[in-house]
């Protein structure tokens, strides 16, 4: 297998091996939430053969309909889906994104899809998992770990132009409260600037969608008048206005076009797992622990859940503290009331800038104490 290009640091996309030897691309950043799991297909691992060979996962190029079945079989498998729990995208290049639910299960592979142009997906419902389908476009995946919410969109030119990244912001804002500064994204393997020439019409719409500053980064001219394209930069631009956090060097990217004996048929999946944190105290070997919540109806019903998990594993919880987010800034009162409890770990439930003031608190007070929280995923650096 060559070397994926990448454009920034190579531990932010790396290939995992499934079950039944099945590879496929993962971004660490999400596998480190413990709420998500999620993949993104190569060529290699399937049963597809001549010019399908052999991870085909389309139904629309001439394969055979019950190999690229086996295919999403093994792919999903190996990345611990299950087809029938899947959910696909019919995809026309717009900017259009669907709020999937419990209703939709399954549709696209066990049953056909009853909504077009749509090549954005979100959901909250645990289980489900959301597919999208490239050649060489870009995917985008989202994952806000507190409101728990995922989504995944497919972002060509045209979606780019039409800011499909910032339409799903939008569409995880509106329908489920979810933060932009809350918010998990990652740039998927696509085409890079160097392997994607354009035409001057398509610059124009570039120009009237993004701001001046930003065209010598997005493209340049060559001497006979075509240009070359950066839409990993123009999707960065897109999160930036939407409000999401860089937490990686400039996104995570990987060239498909470098790579071709490795990509074939492109598939993103992802799908979302609760009730993780209170499992991975305990299996840290934990007993006395606490909690810092914001005190509003989503942190009382989190923690409630987080409790009882917490109690029928027969360990103790040992404080329960309480703030107001965008109000409580100085946490120090109720980090001394969980370090005097004789709490040996701590659940964060809050937003990211909460955490931050949170863990940095934590440092002047040398709490000793062991913080856990999908919240951790923005500001392990407080720690270290």
């Amino acid at each position: 297998m060559k070397t994926w290009k990448t454009t920034n640091n190579q531990n932010d996309i790396v290939c995992r091996t499934g079950a039944g030897d099945v590879p496929y691309l993962s971004f660490p950043l999400l596998e480190q939430s413990g709420l998500v799991h999620h993949g993104f297909s190569t060529r290699m691992g399937g049963v597809s053969t001549g010019i399908y060979e052999s991870m085909n996962l389309s139904f629309t190029r001439g394969d055979e309909d019950a190999s690229v079945r086996e295919n999403f079989e093994r792919f999903g498998a190996a990345i611990g889906v299950r087809t029938s729990d899947m959910v696909f995208s019919r995809q026309t290049h717009t900017s259009n994104v669907r709020i999937v639910t419990e209703e939709d299960r399954g549709k696209g592979i066990v049953c056909p899809v009853d909504y077009d142009n749509v090549d954005g997906l979100v959901t909250d419902v645990p289980g489900l998992c959301l597919v999208t389908f490239y050649a060489d476009c870009v995917p985008l995946f989202f994952l806000d770990p507190v409101r728990k919410v995922i989504g995944l969109s497919h972002s060509g030119w045209r979606g780019t132009v039409a800011k499909i990244g910032l339409e799903t912001v939008k569409k995880m804002q509106e329908v489920y409260g979810s933060r932009p500064e809350d918010t998990l994204a990652c740039i998927g393997p696509s085409i890079c600037q160097s392997c994607y020439e354009v035409s001057g019409d398509v610059i124009d719409a570039f120009r009237e969608s993004f701001s001046p500053r930003l065209w010598e980064t997005l493209f340049y001219e060559k001497p006979d008048g075509k240009y070359q394209l950066n839409l990993w930069k123009a999707n960065e631009a897109v999160f930036a206005e939407a409000g999401i956090p860089m937490l990686t060097p400039q996104g995570s990217h990987a060239d498909i076009t470098t790579t071709g004996e490795n990509i074939f048929s492109l598939c993103c999946l992802a799908t979302f797992e609760g009730g993780v944190v209170a499992d991975m105290m305990l299996e840290d070997g934990y007993k006395n622990l606490a909690v810092i919540y914001a005190n509003d109806d989503y942190g009382v019903n989190i923690v409630e859940q987080w409790t009882n998990d917490v109690e029928a594993a027969g360990a103790t919880v040992v404080a329960a503290e309480t703030y107001v987010s965008g109000q409580t800034t100085d946490f120090t009162p109720l980090l001394s009331k969980i370090k005097a409890a004789g709490a040996d770990a701590i659940y964060i439930e809050p937003s990211y800038s909460d955490a931050a003031m949170i863990l940095a608190q934590m440092k002047q007070l040398d709490c000793d104490f062991q913080p856990y929280g999908c919240s951790m995923l923005y500001t392990q650096a407080f720690l270290d």
